[in-house]
């Protein structure tokens, strides 16, 4: 079954971006959805911006240092962007963070994403090595 990741950016401020990811299949049945956090829009810069509205393909990844995730690739001038576990605004460096819900978990006036690890695993369990990703 082929599925896509959409992915909806809500609210954006100074620090993050917050969103929500849905995945449908082919026939565009809605099969999961997850909160979602970015970077804010600051030109594509690597390390400091979200990517891009655009399509892309996302391939699943054993990475080092954030165990499963996928890493999306096609984004004209950056590499390394990762859908992965984290928190904070500040643990994203361009990446996609995924979790349950949004709270200000650390106090810091912005919103946090929580049970990363646990969506990561759920999107690990549910998506095919390769697939698209939408971001509006």
């Amino acid at each position: 079954m082929d599925y896509i990741l959409h992915l909806v950016r809500l609210h954006s401020n100074s620090k993050q971006t917050v969103g929500i990811m849905f995945i449908v299949d082919s026939k565009f049945k809605l099969i999961s959805w997850c909160n979602c956090l970015e970077l804010p829009d600051l030109s594509n810069k690597k390390n400091e911006s979200q990517i891009p509205a655009g399509t892309y393909q996302a391939f699943y990844e054993k990475h080092e240092k954030y165990g499963k995730c996928y890493r999306v690739h096609g984004v004209s001038g950056r590499d390394g962007i990762l859908i992965h576990v984290g928190n904070f605004y500040y643990q994203t460096k361009g990446c996609i963070l995924v979790g349950t819900n949004l709270r200000d978990v650390d106090k810091d006036g912005n919103l946090d994403v929580c049970n990363s690890r646990i969506v990561m695993n759920e999107l690990y369990e549910l998506l095919p090595m390769q697939f698209t990703i939408v971001i509006r």
